[in-house]
């Protein structure tokens, strides 16, 4: 699928959300509140304490929505990726870039920011790489996916494997997190 300039020129979601306003007219309370002498501090805490658990489903149900707009959206991304292997047909696969060409667009228009890290398990020679998803209302998910450390085949030196093990994971939990099939998935194995 390819994206025209209109699509990737989706509005960004920037406009203060209520739970943003809400945050703003508690802040504005608070600072009221501590220029008053009378005010028992004890109860002030509770109540806000309060407010940022009220504040925090409110995201949480803003991402939910996002996420529900978003996920109808995504088409199934082709297999324009080629490893060739001599004497072997080509293996298929979905390269990063067309994934990102078509997700972040959708992303930015829906408020999320993606993110990856990606962190080394040395005992177990494994390598943790995180998807997170933080929306602009203050809630964030996150998917993980566990591969080796390195990938020895074809002719890559040890650093083109870690990089290859790195693009790797960021394709699959992309599109695992988000659903995304690819066309002519392989299934058999």
């Amino acid at each position: 699928m390819t994206v025209s300039a209109e699509e990737t020129a989706l509005s960004v979601r920037t406009e203060p959300s209520e739970i943003t306003r809400t945050a703003a007219s508690v802040l504005d309370m608070i600072a009221k509140a501590a220029r008053d002498e009378t005010v028992d501090v004890a109860k002030m805490k509770q109540l806000f304490d309060l407010q940022l658990q009220v504040m925090a489903i409110a995201a949480e149900a803003s991402f939910n929505r996002a996420m529900a707009r978003l996920r109808p959206q995504l088409p199934r991304i082709a297999k324009n990726g080629a490893i060739l292997i001599p004497g072997k047909d080509a293996q298929r696969f979905i390269r990063y870039s067309d994934i990102h060409d078509v997700v972040a667009p959708l992303l930015n228009h829906e408020g999320f920011v993606l993110s990856y890290t990606s962190d080394l398990i040395p005992d177990l020679r494994l390598m943790k790489i995180t998807a997170k998803f933080a929306h602009i209302d203050g809630h964030s998910d996150s998917g993980s996916v566990f591969l080796p450390l390195t990938d020895k085949t074809g002719s890559k030196n040890e650093v083109q494997g870690v990089g290859s093990i790195l693009s790797y994971g960021r394709r699959y939990v992309l599109c695992a997190y988000l659903d995304i099939v690819a066309e002519d998935e392989d299934d058999d194995g």
